[in-house]
């Protein structure tokens, strides 16, 4: 049951960057949440998209959260593609996902985690 503001968190995302291109929320495996940025054409279609968040990001943030016990908690997971940046987060029962456009900097990474963190924290918990 989400008792929570998906949406209102999804929009919240798309304020910290101009370079972010759409977030997706899923949960069990299921998208609770998605928002690409008006006037923007994806690389993808939105129903390849869909398809993509709702299974790959938790097997990915799951095999990934294996080796939690020996080196920590896993902050979050990136992907760069030639064309894009995916940034995998979890919260709670939630996978998040933020794709930027490919010109974001690697060291953007940590910006985008405290944006997240602190969005996160006030609506998807």
């Amino acid at each position: 049951m989400l008792a929570l503001d998906v949406d209102r968190f999804v929009q919240e995302m798309f304020k910290t960057d101009p370079m972010v291109r759409y977030v997706a929320v899923v949960e069990s495996f299921r998208t609770v949440g998605f928002k690409q940025r008006e006037g923007l054409t994806l690389n993808t279609p939105n129903e390849s998209i869909r398809n993509y968040v709702s299974i790959m990001p938790p097997i990915l943030i799951d095999s990934v959260a294996k080796l939690s016990p020996h080196l920590g908690d896993v902050d979050f997971v990136s992907v760069r593609y030639a064309k894009v940046l995916h940034v995998y987060f979890r919260r709670a029962n939630f996978i998040v996902v933020v794709s930027f456009d490919p010109g974001i900097s690697a060291s953007s990474s940590a910006r985008v985690a405290e944006d997240f963190n602190r969005l996160s924290r006030q609506y998807l918990s």
